[in-house]
């Protein structure tokens, strides 16, 4: 059997103390994926793939076999890649790239490393085409894989039991389809698990990290029997979705609220006038029982202007909002960079610069520069110290038990504090390797 080599950009290492679990949904995602890639690859093999820490310097220097399986799902992990490239295609006779940004451009990333194969799609029912290749001392150029049927034939990983929050799926795709997302098309229809296996799964969990792209997309008897379980049980979640969906069915936002300790909720305008939607602030959605609602703000659409950065603060400050700021960076592959490009308004053609901290492309009242200065602003000045204040007096009065509350205050502050620290950065945020140029198109 091929010595397989499994790389995954964990941001440093395990999310284990509560404050970096509550921040790091993305590792939360890394961490489930790793487990779900490294499950498929042994029940192909036979054997488990030695997983290593693609932020991981000295780990990617000195890890060699016969395939890298390299999963690609943000752009940071992107940029560890690009510095680091040429280690793992001289110590590997087949690297393999996969992930949600390979999935959604393979071109690119097939002329990023030519001498590479590129896996597109889930690999659950897939990974045996890339291990028998392997053994074969072949691979192929572009792997491409179908939707697994999840409810039928979920991938069950061994978890490490020593995370604050347990990272989960109960299903995926979403009902959908704004212009700036990510998600590969043929991977948006929603799906769900068994829930008689959902439930054993969450047995021995107490706080569970959904890292679904939206729970609001699945049907509503589903969530009930989900979350009822959930309380039932006593347990606690963290997890992403529509406001849209949970104000039209209070009851069932209530159930979940109870629980909860953080609702990820993304308020973009779904037809790509993202600033038109932040009039309000998002506020539509309530936090009853204390949970605590973070309102995911898209800044530097093509009509951003001064004035409506600073309606976005005024917003936040008067209704005491928890937010979290990125700067719009539609991936190629997406409906609006498609749109975008066309209408020549991408200024910006390194990958490694689609983190959302920085501008790449052309508005009509900024410049890529001034909005970087003002998605700054916004984020050192939407939040007060008062308002937080008031956040937490809120939260400890309204939870149902301390241990809930105390983790609802310690992820507010963490993620008040965090946005703080990005509006105090003189530039955009610097990203790990000095990434080189990857031309999009």
């Amino acid at each position: 059997m091929p010595d397989i080599v499994l790389f995954a950009a964990k941001k440093g290492g395990k999310a284990n103390g509560r404050i970096a679990s509550v921040l790091d949904r993305f590792g939360g995602s890394t961490v489930l994926t790793e487990g779900i890639i490294s499950k498929a690859v042994e029940d192909a093999a036979g054997k488990k793939p030695h997983a290593v820490d693609l932020s991981d310097y000295c780990a990617v220097s000195k890890a060699k076999g016969d395939v890298a399986l390299v999963s690609i799902n943000t752009v940071d992990a992107f940029r560890y890649l690009a510095a680091m490239k040429e280690k793992i295609r001289n110590n590997f006779g087949t690297v393999v790239v996969g992930g949600q940004l390979p999935s959604m451009m393979p071109g690119v990333f097939q002329r990023f490393m030519p001498s590479a194969s590129v896996f597109s799609g889930e690999c659950e029912e897939s990974m045996e085409m890339v291990v028998k290749d392997a053994q074969l001392g072949k691979h192929g150029l572009l792997y491409k894989a179908k939707p697994v049927d999840i409810e039928k034939n979920y991938v069950l990983f061994d978890r490490d039991f020593g995370r604050t929050l347990q990272p989960m799926e109960i299903g995926r795709g979403c009902t959908y389809s704004c212009q700036f997302c990510g998600m590969p098309p043929n991977m948006r229809k929603p799906r769900i698990r068994d829930i008689a296996q959902v439930k054993e799964e969450m047995g021995p969990l107490k706080t569970i990290l959904f890292v679904d792209p939206n729970l609001s997309s699945y049907p509503k008897e589903y969530l009930w029997e989900v979350f009822s379980d959930i309380e039932r049980k006593g347990k606690r979640w963290g997890g992403e979705a529509t406001a849209k969906e949970l104000v039209g069915d209070p009851e069932l936002w209530n159930l979940m609220s109870r629980t909860c300790i953080i609702l990820l909720n993304g308020v973009e305008n779904l037809n790509g006038d993202v600033s038109a939607a932040r009039k309000n602030g998002g506020s539509l959605l309530s936090e009853p029982n204390g949970a605590v609602v973070l309102r995911s703000m898209i800044i530097g659409d093509t009509n951003e202007s001064a004035e409506t950065i600073n309606a976005t603060i005024r917003a936040f400050r008067e209704k005491n909002l928890t937010g979290v700021f990125h700067l719009l960076a539609p991936l190629p592959g997406s409906p609006q960079f498609r749109k975008l490009e066309r209408e020549g308004r991408i200024v910006e053609k390194d990958l490694a610069k689609y983190d959302r901290r920085h501008s790449v492309l052309r508005g009509d009242n900024l410049s890529p520069g001034e909005v970087e200065s003002l998605f700054r602003k916004v984020n050192r000045s939407a939040h007060t110290f008062s308002g937080t204040v008031k956040e937490i007096i809120r939260i400890l009065g309204d939870s149902a038990d301390f241990g809930l509350a105390f983790d609802r205050v310690v992820t507010l502050v963490a993620f008040r504090t965090r946005a703080l620290a990005i509006g105090l950065e003189r530039e955009p945020g610097k990203k790990p390797g000095n990434a080189p140029e990857l031309l999009l198109i």
